[in-house]
């Protein structure tokens, strides 16, 4: 099956959601908790696309390690607002890729919050840092090398 034809590309949405008032904190704005919980859920979305599936963790003991986060806020998010997230590969090495999610207002389309992100593929019977399998690779480079050609709209 070839997933990364698929489900999503790069440049494309990850993630479409909406702001609940749960969502926010006191003073009225998205939760820092809940941004990263929003591009938790874009982030499954690009693995599965490179080709990583969940039931590779039971199988053959591979799993995901998030190892860096940096998260830039750039707008404010309040109950009612619909979101989506846009996501590219910035970065592949020989463990880890780092993966950029931006999530933008779906209303005035600016973007509101940015988070990079490095995840390690990770042995989960040896609990150590493994290398990327070929095929994952593979499509982690094509997302690489479409990431200057895609403009988001």
């Amino acid at each position: 099956m070839n997933l990364q034809n698929d489900i999503l590309k790069s440049g494309d949405i990850s993630f479409r959601g909406v702001i609940f008032p749960w969502d926010c904190d006191s003073m009225g704005h998205l939760n820092s908790k809940n941004y990263y919980g929003i591009f938790d859920q874009a982030g499954w979305h690009v693995f599965l696309a490179l080709g990583y599936q969940p039931q590779m963790a039971a199988g053959n003991g591979m799993g995901l390690a998030d190892v860096n986060h940096q998260m830039t806020f750039k707008r404010e998010l309040a109950a009612g607002k619909l979101v989506y997230v846009r996501s590219y590969v910035d970065r592949v090495g020989a463990k880890s890729i780092t993966v950029r999610h931006e999530m933008y207002d779906a209303e005035t389309r600016e973007c509101t919050s940015v988070l990079v992100c490095t995840t390690a593929f990770f042995n989960l019977r040896s609990r150590r840092a493994m290398e990327i399998p070929s095929r994952i690779r593979t499509a982690c480079e094509s997302w690489l090398s479409a990431k200057d050609a895609t403009t988001p709209s």
